[in-house]
């Protein structure tokens, strides 16, 4: 079908009562919107900017019915703040500061010529200039603030709503060419093609710039929502972070407070368990021994000569003596067995699950490892020596403090005894 044709085929009332049917329905929509969900700045002149809309097409359709008056200065007023609303609403959307002197004085101009040309002068086509010049130049303007958005991100709401009104303003521009070079003096309802495509534009660009608000609103929101993911994505992350680092660093006191025991339980010089740590693992060992009904012996091994040491070749050499003798101990004895010393030159050991016969034999390894222990400093050395006391917890020893005096005692006699020896319950002679 020939193009033509069709335009003239549509009827100019039909296309005014479309426009007013298509914005009476989303008048309420937006209406409804606006009272009862959250919006942005700008959507309640948009509602009211489609009202105008509803009221200024249902006259258009009616003019003939009702006569001139209304349709055309009601009708004008209409037009004026439907534009005046839907200005305001865009820059009030992309916050931006309009020209309000602007905006008013070409209403109010628009709006004067209207009715000089209605009252004093009943011109239709100088009406038709009037309303074509101030559609284009509104259209324009509305979509000036929109244009910085467009070139961003998110920003196909504000492209579409340009593209539609830019098509507002080139109808208006096409059709102030035609009413100025070959418009008729009372043409509202004319066949000419000219003027059915300038109803068709401006239904299209009411159906376009309605769409656009739902468009821009909603991506908006949709903007924001995923601004707001994006922040509480992050904001978990820095949580989680800071969660991990806490718990690193709480992990991290932990071990340094486990380390603080430890060190406080440790003999700086030999790296064995001093003497607050030695009586917690004796009381311990008692412990597990009363409940489970099990035996352990101690041991008390005492360096022999050591005061002679130090006297002889200095402290330097004495504590270079005992660490060795840690060494021998650490050496000799199973990874079970408890090292500790008690102060000086005397050492404790605890050998759990073990018997005074198997204590005895265990301390004679000991004694003979630590007589084979050579003490080296500068161009001097020294065979080491050690006497060993041996003696079996009972059950009768709920502290553990008869064990160690007994071993204690035991060690007394070796070194009465001759030293470089181990004495204990029933032993009768040095064993070396």
């Amino acid at each position: 079908m020939d193009p033509v044709l069709l335009v003239k085929a549509i009827d100019a009332k039909t296309l005014f009562f479309a426009g007013a049917l298509i914005a009476g329905i989303f008048t309420p929509v937006m209406l409804v919107t606006y009272s009862m969900r959250r919006t942005y700045p700008g959507y309640g002149k948009w509602a009211l900017c489609e009202l105008c809309c509803a009221a200024l097409y249902f006259l258009q359709a009616t003019r003939g019915a009702v006569g001139d008056l209304a349709p055309v200065i009601l009708g004008n007023a209409l037009t004026c703040a439907a534009n005046v609303l839907l200005v305001c609403g865009m820059y009030e959307f992309v916050e931006r500061k309009m020209n309000a002197a602007l905006v008013y004085l070409l209403s109010i101009g628009f709006l004067s010529g209207i009715c000089y040309f209605f009252f004093f002068q009943n011109d239709f086509r100088a009406r038709t200039i009037l309303l074509s010049a101030y559609l284009a130049a509104m259209h324009l303007y509305a979509a000036r603030p929109l244009l910085g958005k467009a070139l961003g991100a998110r920003s196909l709401g504000f492209r579409f709503a340009i593209a539609v009104l830019a098509l507002g303003a080139l109808n208006g521009l096409i059709h102030l060419a035609d009413a100025i070079l070959l418009g008729d003096r009372n043409a509202l309802y004319s066949a000419r093609a000219t003027y059915m495509v300038f109803y068709v534009g401006e239904l299209i660009a009411l159906i376009g710039v309605t769409f656009s608000f739902f468009i821009l609103t909603n991506e908006r929101a949709s903007a924001e929502l995923q601004d707001a993911n994006a922040a509480l994505a992050s904001e978990v992350n820095d949580r989680l972070k800071a969660e991990t680092a806490l718990r690193s660093e709480v992990g991290e006191r932990e071990r340094l407070e486990v380390k603080l025991k430890e060190l406080a339980k440790t003999d700086e010089l030999t790296g064995v368990l001093n003497r607050r740590g030695l009586l917690e693992a004796i009381d311990r060992e008692v412990q597990v021994a009363y409940r489970f009904k099990r035996r352990f012996s101690v041991l008390m091994v005492d360096l022999d000569h050591f005061k002679k040491i130090n006297d002889t070749y200095g402290h330097e050499a004495g504590d270079r003596a005992l660490r060795q003798a840690a060494e021998t101990c650490g050496k000799i004895l199973r990874t079970v067995d408890i090292v500790g010393r008690l102060g000086g030159d005397e050492f404790a050991v605890i050998l759990p699950e073990t018997s005074i016969h198997q204590a005895r034999i265990a301390a004679e390894k000991l004694r003979i490892a630590i007589s084979q222990t050579e003490v080296r400093f500068g161009q001097e050395s020294l065979l080491l020596s050690a006497s060993i006391g041996v003696a079996e917890w009972s059950q009768a020893d709920k502290t553990g403090d008869s064990t160690i005096a007994e071993a204690d005692g035991a060690l007394y006699r070796a070194k009465q005894e001759g030293r470089n020896c181990v004495r204990g319950e029933h032993t009768q002679k040095a064993l070396h």
